[in-house]
């Protein structure tokens, strides 16, 4: 009798990190963009990657939280339309990336970087 022995290895240990164009930028042009924009709500702009990269930390903090994007109805109380929850996995995607740019052995840019004119 043969016994194959199968190991798992974690997927992270493998996974590249976040893209910002593929990844991030989708997520941080819907939800972030249309208040952190000029003329807008938002103290600052999330409209360009340099602009995303330079608060990667904060907004990796502010998503993980929920204190961003700022949506008062509890969860589990019902289903709104243009919900602006963040899921999970998105927020983890944003943390992700955020810690990868900040590792030194990751490039300067995590993707090429994306116009919000083109996502929004």
């Amino acid at each position: 009798m043969k016994i194959a022995v199968v190991l798992a290895l974690p997927l992270m240990a493998y996974a590249a990190p976040p893209d910002f164009a593929h990844d991030v930028a989708p997520i941080v042009y819907k939800y972030c963009a249309p208040c952190h924009r000029p003329g807008e709500s938002g103290p600052f702009s999330l409209l360009s990657y340099a602009d995303v990269k330079q608060r990667a930390r904060m907004i990796a903090e502010v998503t993980a939280s929920r204190y961003m994007p700022p949506w008062p109805p509890e969860a589990g109380y019902g289903e709104f339309s243009d919900d602006l929850r963040l899921s999970d996995a998105q927020i983890r995607t944003i943390a992700g990336w955020a810690a990868a740019i900040r590792s030194p052995k990751i490039s300067q840019a995590s993707g090429a970087p994306v116009k919000a004119t083109e996502m929004l």
